[in-house]
């Protein structure tokens, strides 16, 4: 393909018709600005191609790390549940074996948000008892 170029090139410049080699160089020359443009246009739809598959990447590792705080926070919100339920069953045990208790929780009704502290009161019943 070069060699047809040259021998063209070389019959425009013997020929004397050098308004035609000149038409001719400025279209090769176009021609190359075309394919050189055309080469920066492929690196570039290279690079954001790289880019989207780079950031896609990114995307999946963050969904898997919601997934996975989402298994631990429900992890965590049963294990709450356990203990909730766990201190409720102790707090009606000690009050049907702790009457004190029982009226302390009436007498201070228990909030939320607020620690509740550990009475027990089987100590003082035989005094409240004997007077």
């Amino acid at each position: 393909m070069i060699r047809f170029f040259r021998i063209i090139r070389q019959r425009l410049l013997n020929d004397g018709k050098f308004s035609k080699y000149f038409l001719y160089a400025v279209g090769e020359i176009f021609l190359v600005v075309i394919g050189i443009l055309v080469a920066v246009g492929i690196g570039e739809w290279r690079q954001d191609i790289k880019t989207e598959n780079e950031l896609q990447g990114y995307y999946q590792g963050i969904k898997n790390d919601i997934h996975q705080d989402k298994i631990r926070i429900s992890t965590f919100d049963s294990l709450y549940k356990t203990a909730e339920r766990g201190i409720v069953n102790e707090i009606d045990k000690m009050q049907r074996e702790c009457p004190a208790v029982h009226f302390a929780l009436q007498t201070f009704p228990i909030q939320p948000g607020r620690t509740i502290p550990c009475l027990c009161f089987s100590n003082l019943e035989p005094l409240s008892l004997a007077g």
